[in-house]
Order: C-alpha cells, then sequence, then structure tokens
C-alpha cells in the first residue's frame, strides 16, 4: 500500500516515488536518512530523497538528510475513522488527508470530538520515559480524541491511562494508538505478553524445585558423612584360614576331641 505496488516481502526498500512524496515516513517520525557515499548520485531512490530535503551532515563516507517535515514523537487526533482494507493508508500516502488530524483504526472506534478551536492549541504529547519496553507520556487533551505514536504496533503492550488499563488500537496500519478522554493525564505503556508471563513463572518453579533437590541432596551427603567410621581407629582384620575358637576354651571343639582320641589310641598301641 505504502508503495503503490507488488513487492516480495524479502525486499524492504520504499520505491523512489514514496521517499520523494509520502508521508508515512514523516508519519514514522523519521528525522534523519542516511546514505552511503558509495550510491551513485544519479539513482532514482537518492535524488528522491534529496529533493526538496536539506542536507545536515556529509563526509567521505556518508550524506545525510533531515526530514524537516517528521511528525512528533506522539500528537492527538481527533478525527478517528475506520481502517477498511488499505484504503485508510492509501488516502494517508497520497495526501488527500493528513495524518496530523485524521487516523484510521482497526476494530471499534473510540471517542473523539473536535475541540474547540480556541484551546486546540493547548493540546500537547511529551514523552516522559522510553526504554526498550516501556514508555511514558504526559497529555493534555481539550477534548476526547486518540494519542498516536510513532510506535510499531505489537501483540503484547499494554497501555494504562492514569493507571487504569486500555485497549491499545493499532493506528494507520502499524502505529499503537491510545483513546484519551479531555483533561491531564498519564499515558504509560510495558511491553508484558502472557507468554513472557508464563516463561518467567515456569523459570521461577523450575528454580525453587531445582534448589530443593541440590538442598536435599547435600543434607544426605553431610549425613553419610557424620556416620562414616573413625579414620584414625585401627581396623578389625580376621587372620585367614583360622577357626573361631570359642568361650569354653579349645578343649571343647570336636577337631579337639579327635585328637584326644588319636592320641590315646596311640599310646595304648605302644602299651
Amino acid at each position: 500500500a505504502m508503495n503503490g505496488g507488488t513487492q516480495d516481502y524479502h525486499w524492504l526498500d520504499p520505491f523512489p516515488h514514496v521517499l520523494a512524496k509520502s508521508t508515512l515516513l514523516d508519519m514514522l517520525n523519521v528525522r534523519y536518512i542516511i546514505i552511503a557515499r558509495s550510491v551513485p548520485l544519479d539513482r532514482p531512490d537518492f535524488q528522491a530523497i534529496a529533493a526538496g530535503r536539506q542536507v545536515a551532515y556529509e563526509d567521505p563516507e556518508v550524506v545525510i538528510y533531515e526530514n524537516a517535515q517528521a511528525y512528533d514523537r506522539a500528537w492527538i487526533v481527533h478525527d478517528v475513522r475506520a481502517e477498511r482494507g488499505n484504503e485508510g493508508i492509501l488516502q494517508l500516502a497520497n495526501g488527500s488527508v493528513d495524518g496530523r488530524h485524521v487516523a484510521f483504526v482497526d476494530g471499534a472506534i473510540p471517542a473523539a470530538t473536535p475541540p474547540e478551536p480556541a484551546l486546540a492549541s493547548r493540546e500537547s504529547v511529551t514523552i516522559t520515559d522510553y526504554r526498550d519496553d516501556e514508555l511514558s507520556a504526559s497529555v493534555t487533551a481539550a477534548s476526547p480524541g486518540l494519542v498516536v505514536f510513532s510506535e510499531a504496533h505489537a501483540d503484547g503492550w499494554r497501555a494504562y491511562v492514569d493507571g487504569e488499563e486500555v485497549d491499545i488500537l493499532r493506528t494507520n496500519g502499524a502505529l499503537r494508538g491510545v483513546p484519551v478522554p479531555a483533561g491531564e493525564h498519564t499515558i504509560e505503556m510495558r511491553y508484558d505478553p502472557v507468554e513472557l508471563r508464563i516463561g518467567l513463572w515456569t523459570t521461577g518453579i523450575t528454580g525453587m524445585a531445582l534448589l530443593a533437590l541440590a538442598a536435599w541432596n547435600g543434607r544426605s551427603l553431610l549425613r553419610g558423612v557424620s556416620r562414616a567410621p573413625d579414620a584414625s581407629a585401627p581396623l578389625a582384620v580376621p587372620a585367614v584360614g583360622v577357626a573361631p575358637v570359642s568361650e569354653a576354651g579349645p578343649q571343647s571343639t570336636p577337631a579337639r576331641k579327635r585328637m584326644r582320641l588319636r592320641r590315646k589310641g596311640r599310646r595304648s598301641g605302644r602299651r
């Protein structure tokens, strides 16, 4: 829809006419465009970027163009419409509607009313905190509207207005929109997918189980050490080949009796 023609999904290069005229790069908050000096100056995409843009920096390696038409990082819209296919995106791309004042959303349209002209200039959105998985903004809205963030929409993001969770609407095909009532508000967005919470719980339970198993094994090992015999005490090893002798003495064994009988017989024979 942005390029105005089909394109293999492996490629991400926008067509030259988009780089020259489309407002979508502006809406994405693209402030600077960096081009390597190795790109030929007569290439159509290079010429499209250079047309109407000022050089902000250049050296033998790169040239950087500034896009003065880039939108703010977030803005308030009071004309919210339903997206039907790619109609809204096409209107934004060709400039037939102004993305600063009109937004197209997937799903139910939130409450939004135009503010009084005298109060419209007082509206503002200020990003107060920005991290990889968190974002906070301070909003002043003259009337109910939709705060559009130049941030990619993705499942797993949660939004809170003054601490209460609200739905994040896919806006203009790829951005995040958060409905707000009139007045001053704080918007917080956090990346908190259900899959991540399940993974953290699973990891925590598994870790606790492994710690318990290690503690049990360590306790069993200590018990075995405490029951081991004293290494300094002499070991009682029975003599090999010696029959045990009873407490009654050697004369009480059958072998001794037989010996006495044989000896007695020998003495009788001598006689």
